[in-house]
């Protein structure tokens, strides 16, 4: 079991929810939490990111679905058995479907969040047999490319982003603060600020996260080979993927259903999560009764 201590989970869950690790054939290390029953809904978390991010909306959606969310490898606590920093969607899509392996899912449900669309997108078109269905949480869209801001750019496009991460991250979580709370859409609670803050001790986090920016391409082609239902859960607020990267998703994939969340930033799961938690229950259900 995980030392939740070193990369925690949110205070209000501790008492009874778990992180648990397991390991693949091939080596890779999976942190991950796995609760509730029903049809397997997976989340996949963005860039920078981790599972307990998912916390809330996890504890509202467990009731009928098992509800799975884990550290894709190089945050928190999973590892591959050989680091690999400069990565990229191609490298994620194939850790998934062994984490889904090791756990004996043979279907699921993809949630993918910003960057982690991206990933959940290219699983549906590589594996359609193995993913039934897509959400999107604020997800990143078939063009969108990243960094685009003169702050992203200098932390990820130039030699001097780790050290300026590590020389921040020394200020304490306060530093990061005002960045978060613009991504959020309002004040980010400081439970989730604190997690920010320690995720980036986890070993080889930073140079994963400047990595995966560094690497980040866009996948028009391979999102109109999308068959799959697809709802996409955008905040109208949302300052870090601008609704009119929802749009052109929605635009490119025929089976999707696009809804704005108005007043919403780009944590739609953790500052809303009882208005996802209703959007995605809806649909699920609605696509579940159209198939029978």
């Amino acid at each position: 079991m995980l030392d939740v201590a070193r990369f925690p989970s949110r205070s209000q869950f501790d008492d009874h929810i778990e992180l648990e690790q397991l390991r693949t054939p091939s080596g890779e290390i999976f942190n991950y939490i796995d609760i509730g029953s029903g049809p397997p809904l997976v989340f996949v978390h963005g860039l920078p990111g981790q599972a307990t991010d998912f916390l809330p909306l996890l504890e509202l959606l467990s009731a009928q679905y098992r509800c799975i969310a884990y550290d894709r490898i190089g945050y928190g606590g999973s590892r591959a058995p050989s680091p690999k920093h400069v990565r990229s969607v191609e490298d994620n899509v194939p850790e998934l479907i062994s984490f889904l392996d090791a756990l004996s899912v043979d279907q699921a449900v993809l949630a993918g969040w910003s960057f982690g669309m991206h990933i959940a997108m290219d699983a549906a078109v590589a594996h359609p047999n193995r993913v039934t269905a897509l959400i999107s949480l604020g997800g990143s869209g078939p063009s969108f490319t990243w960094p685009n801001g003169t702050l992203d750019k200098l932390l990820f496009k130039s030699v001097i982003g780790r050290p300026l991460i590590k020389l921040v991250r020394a200020f304490g979580e306060g530093a990061f603060r005002a960045s978060l709370d613009d991504a959020f859409g309002g004040k980010m609670p400081d439970e989730l600020v604190t997690s920010f803050h320690k995720s980036l001790y986890a070993p080889g986090m930073i140079e994963t996260w400047l990595g995966e920016g560094r690497n980040w391409k866009p996948s028009t082609s391979k999102a109109k080979h999308i068959e799959q239902p697809l709802l996409i859960l955008h905040g109208d607020e949302d300052t870090r993927i601008p609704v009119s990267v929802a749009l052109e998703l929605h635009a490119t994939v025929r089976t999707a259903r696009l809804e704005i969340l108005e007043g919403v930033g780009h944590w739609p799961f953790a500052s809303h999560p009882e208005l996802v938690a209703q959007k995605c229950q809806d649909y699920l259900k609605s696509i579940a009764t159209s198939s029978t």
